[in-house]
């Protein structure tokens, strides 16, 4: 298994050694069910670097077909719970000091305080 990490330094919060982005998909990566292509050349770049997840209630129903053109991984949100906590849940198994997150919605508040 190829373990990548992405060094980082972020000006009034130090160092930091990520292994993944997690990141929301509708309004963070995609509007309207679309990605761009300047965000998929993006993404592109990034997968060498970071193992990727998108978290997401998949609204249009396209995320994993996104996620799988992409090249990274798709996790549906269950709906068994609320969207903030289910998040905040996979980003703190996965591991918050050694994740990037990505969110814009009130879904995403938990998941990204939680970060380091």
């Amino acid at each position: 298994m190829n373990i990548m990490v992405m060094n980082i330094e972020i000006d009034g919060f130090g160092k930091m050694e990520a292994k993944y982005l997690v990141s929301d998909l509708n309004g963070t990566l995609a509007m309207f069910g679309k990605v761009s292509p300047k965000t998929k050349n993006l993404i592109d770049q990034l997968k060498s670097k970071l193992k990727i997840f998108i978290l997401s209630a998949d609204t249009f129903n396209n995320g994993k077909e996104i996620a799988d053109d992409l090249g990274v991984e798709f996790h549906k949100l269950s709906g068994t719970k609320s969207q903030a906590l289910e998040k905040y849940e996979f980003l703190q198994n996965l591991g918050p000091e050694k994740s990037i997150v990505m969110g814009n919605g009130r879904n995403d508040y938990m998941m990204i305080q939680k970060a380091k």
